[in-house]
């Protein structure tokens, strides 16, 4: 597949383009950002730290048990429909933590988390690099996963200024709408000739939108809310 000369850019790296949306605002909200939600969920709760750590461990737990039928299901299967369902049933489960009332509310939405969480992400994007490279597979398999690293270096403030301005629960429910709208057309669009690139084209629009939308939104709210401190010191 990678030696198609027809084409001035071999679609194989279009494929990896749209891995890399994937794992930029999949992997890093499981990975990388979970614990910045720990201080205002234990202190709201009242739960210890240990208690809130846990609900992350179930998601990474699941993947040693169930990535072999996973991995089954995914060959065997329609990858495109599966994954489109898990990224809809990962961001559903993602979304239910901000109304978490107790830890066993955490657990069972990480349960979900980390079931829909290998049907659409680590897995289907190996899976897919590896049905299109041959020879470039380890430099396609190296450029898809450097998504993670980039998506916690762009989230990480974002979510931190989510946190400070608008709660955790709503945070929670922010970044399930941020990875819906990026990440979900990876999975299901196609254009006329049934390939990816009309969605790849729109995703980039897409992403570079709703990342200078939220982080806009946190700086005018950030400042509404020091000039609200100010006003209340002046009286």
């Amino acid at each position: 597949m990678e030696n198609n000369k027809n084409s001035k850019i071999f679609y194989g790296w279009w494929v990896v383009l749209g891995c890399v949306l994937i794992t930029t605002t999949m992997v890093p909200p499981i990975m990388s950002l979970s614990n910045k939600f720990l201080i205002q969920v234990t202190t709201e709760m009242n739960i210890s730290r240990g208690a809130f750590t846990l609900a992350n461990t179930i998601v990474q737990g699941l993947g040693i048990f169930i990535s072999p039928i996973v991995s089954k299901n995914l060959a065997k299967g329609n990858m495109r429909k599966i994954q489109s369902i898990s990224i809809i049933g990962f961001v559903l489960a993602y979304a239910s933590y901000s109304l978490a009332k107790s830890p066993i509310h955490l657990y069972m939405s990480s349960f979900f988390v980390g079931l829909f969480y290998l049907n659409s992400t680590l897995i289907p994007v190996s899976m897919m690099v590896t049905n299109w490279f041959v020879e470039k597979r380890g430099i396609a398999m190296s450029v898809t996963m450097a998504g993670i690293g980039l998506g916690g270096t762009i989230f990480s403030p974002i979510v931190t200024n989510l946190l400070q301005n608008y709660g955790w629960r709503h945070t929670y429910l922010i970044m399930a709408g941020i990875i819906l709208v990026v990440a979900l057309p990876v999975a299901s669009m196609y254009d006329l000739n049934g390939s990816y690139t009309l969605a790849w084209m729109l995703l980039l629009v897409l992403t570079a939108v709703t990342l200078f939308s939220w982080v806009g939104s946190c700086l005018v709210a950030k400042r509404y809310m020091a000039s609200d401190v100010e006003l209340k010191q002046a009286q």
